[in-house]
Protein backbone atom coordinates (compact mmCIF):
# COMPACT_ATOMS: atom_id res chain seq x y z
CA UNK A 1 0.00 0.00 0.00
CA UNK A 2 2.80 2.44 -0.88
CA UNK A 3 2.28 5.36 -3.23
CA UNK A 4 3.12 9.00 -3.96
CA UNK A 5 6.74 7.88 -4.26
CA UNK A 6 9.54 10.43 -4.62
CA UNK A 7 13.16 9.69 -5.57
CA UNK A 8 15.98 11.32 -3.64
CA UNK A 9 18.29 13.66 -5.56
CA UNK A 10 20.91 10.90 -6.04
CA UNK A 11 18.30 8.36 -7.10
CA UNK A 12 19.55 5.97 -4.38
CA UNK A 13 16.53 6.34 -2.05
CA UNK A 14 12.79 6.45 -2.59
CA UNK A 15 10.24 7.63 -0.03
CA UNK A 16 6.58 6.64 -0.31
CA UNK A 17 3.44 7.25 1.68
CA UNK A 18 1.91 4.16 3.28
CA UNK A 19 -1.87 3.94 2.88
CA UNK A 20 -4.38 1.86 4.80
CA UNK A 21 -5.67 4.26 7.42
CA UNK A 22 -9.30 5.23 7.92
CA UNK A 23 -10.92 6.04 4.58
CA UNK A 24 -7.69 5.09 2.79
CA UNK A 25 -5.69 7.77 4.59
CA UNK A 26 -1.93 7.73 5.01
CA UNK A 27 -0.38 5.83 7.92
CA UNK A 28 3.20 6.98 7.47
CA UNK A 29 6.21 6.76 5.18
CA UNK A 30 8.48 4.01 3.90
CA UNK A 31 12.08 4.80 2.94
CA UNK A 32 13.73 2.28 0.60
CA UNK A 33 17.13 1.87 -1.01
CA UNK A 34 17.09 1.87 -4.81
CA UNK A 35 19.43 -0.69 -6.35
CA UNK A 36 19.85 -1.10 -10.08
CA UNK A 37 21.91 -3.07 -12.53
CA UNK A 38 22.17 -2.83 -16.30
CA UNK A 39 20.13 -5.40 -18.22
CA UNK A 40 20.77 -5.05 -21.94
CA UNK A 41 19.48 -1.61 -22.97
CA UNK A 42 17.49 -1.30 -19.72
CA UNK A 43 17.96 -1.66 -15.98
CA UNK A 44 16.66 -4.06 -13.37
CA UNK A 45 15.45 -1.96 -10.44
CA UNK A 46 15.13 -3.36 -6.93
CA UNK A 47 13.55 -1.45 -4.01
CA UNK A 48 13.07 -4.42 -1.66
CA UNK A 49 15.45 -3.07 1.02
CA UNK A 50 13.46 -0.91 3.44
CA UNK A 51 15.77 1.35 5.44
CA UNK A 52 13.20 3.25 7.49
CA UNK A 53 9.56 3.64 8.46
CA UNK A 54 8.07 6.84 9.84
CA UNK A 55 4.68 6.51 11.55
CA UNK A 56 2.85 9.79 11.04
CA UNK A 57 0.54 10.90 8.27
CA UNK A 58 1.31 13.65 5.83
CA UNK A 59 1.44 14.64 2.20
CA UNK A 60 4.02 13.77 -0.44
CA UNK A 61 7.53 14.05 1.01
CA UNK A 62 10.59 15.87 -0.36
CA UNK A 63 14.15 14.68 0.44
CA UNK A 64 17.02 17.13 0.97
CA UNK A 65 19.93 17.17 -1.48
CA UNK A 66 22.28 15.73 1.13
CA UNK A 67 19.64 13.02 1.83
CA UNK A 68 19.76 13.73 5.56
CA UNK A 69 16.20 15.12 5.93
CA UNK A 70 12.76 14.95 4.45
CA UNK A 71 10.03 17.52 4.72
CA UNK A 72 6.26 17.29 4.26
CA UNK A 73 3.05 18.97 5.29
CA UNK A 74 0.46 17.44 7.60
CA UNK A 75 -3.26 18.25 7.53
CA UNK A 76 -5.01 18.52 10.88
CA UNK A 77 -8.63 19.55 10.46
CA UNK A 78 -8.78 23.09 9.15
CA UNK A 79 -5.02 23.69 9.17
CA UNK A 80 -1.79 22.26 7.76
CA UNK A 81 1.70 22.41 9.20
CA UNK A 82 5.20 21.70 7.89
CA UNK A 83 7.15 18.80 9.44
CA UNK A 84 10.92 18.26 9.04
CA UNK A 85 12.32 14.77 9.74
CA UNK A 86 15.97 13.88 10.36
CA UNK A 87 16.59 10.57 8.57
CA UNK A 88 19.56 9.67 10.80
CA UNK A 89 17.56 9.39 14.02
CA UNK A 90 13.89 9.94 13.10
CA UNK A 91 13.62 13.24 14.99
CA UNK A 92 10.60 15.27 13.89
CA UNK A 93 10.42 19.05 14.00
CA UNK A 94 7.17 20.95 13.52
CA UNK A 95 8.19 24.04 11.55
CA UNK A 96 4.87 25.89 11.58
CA UNK A 97 1.94 26.20 13.97
CA UNK A 98 -0.78 27.52 11.70
CA UNK A 99 -4.09 28.82 13.07
CA UNK A 100 -7.35 27.16 11.92
CA UNK A 101 -8.19 28.16 8.35
CA UNK A 102 -4.52 28.60 7.37
CA UNK A 103 -2.32 26.10 5.63
CA UNK A 104 1.42 25.62 5.24
CA UNK A 105 1.85 23.50 2.10
CA UNK A 106 4.15 21.91 -0.48
CA UNK A 107 7.64 22.16 1.09
CA UNK A 108 10.55 21.71 -1.28
CA UNK A 109 14.31 21.70 -0.60
CA UNK A 110 16.87 23.92 -2.30
CA UNK A 111 20.38 22.63 -2.91
CA UNK A 112 21.79 24.71 -0.02
CA UNK A 113 19.60 22.97 2.60
CA UNK A 114 16.95 25.66 2.93
CA UNK A 115 13.39 24.71 2.01
CA UNK A 116 10.51 26.79 0.74
CA UNK A 117 6.81 26.29 1.35
CA UNK A 118 3.54 28.03 0.63
CA UNK A 119 1.30 29.69 3.24
CA UNK A 120 -2.38 30.05 2.36
CA UNK A 121 -4.54 32.31 4.51
CA UNK A 122 -7.97 32.90 2.99
CA UNK A 123 -7.40 34.24 -0.51
CA UNK A 124 -3.77 35.27 0.19
CA UNK A 125 -0.65 33.20 -0.47
CA UNK A 126 2.92 33.71 0.69
CA UNK A 127 6.18 31.90 -0.03
CA UNK A 128 8.22 31.27 3.12
CA UNK A 129 11.66 29.71 3.64
CA UNK A 130 13.25 27.84 6.55
CA UNK A 131 16.87 27.00 7.30
CA UNK A 132 16.18 24.60 10.19
CA UNK A 133 17.83 21.69 8.37
CA UNK A 134 20.99 23.80 7.94
CA UNK A 135 20.88 24.79 11.62
CA UNK A 136 20.53 21.14 12.69
CA UNK A 137 23.54 20.16 10.56
CA UNK A 138 25.66 22.99 12.00
CA UNK A 139 24.63 22.09 15.56
CA UNK A 140 25.80 18.51 14.94
CA UNK A 141 29.11 19.57 13.38
CA UNK A 142 27.96 18.83 9.80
Amino acid sequence: FEGDSVLSPSGQLVISRIAGGADGGALGYSLRRVQYEPFGDNYNINIDQQVGTFCFSGAKANISYDERFFVTHHHDGEKSDIILVDLTDGSQYQITNMPPGSRALFPHFRSDGWFYFLIREGDKEYVVASDLAVQKLQANGG
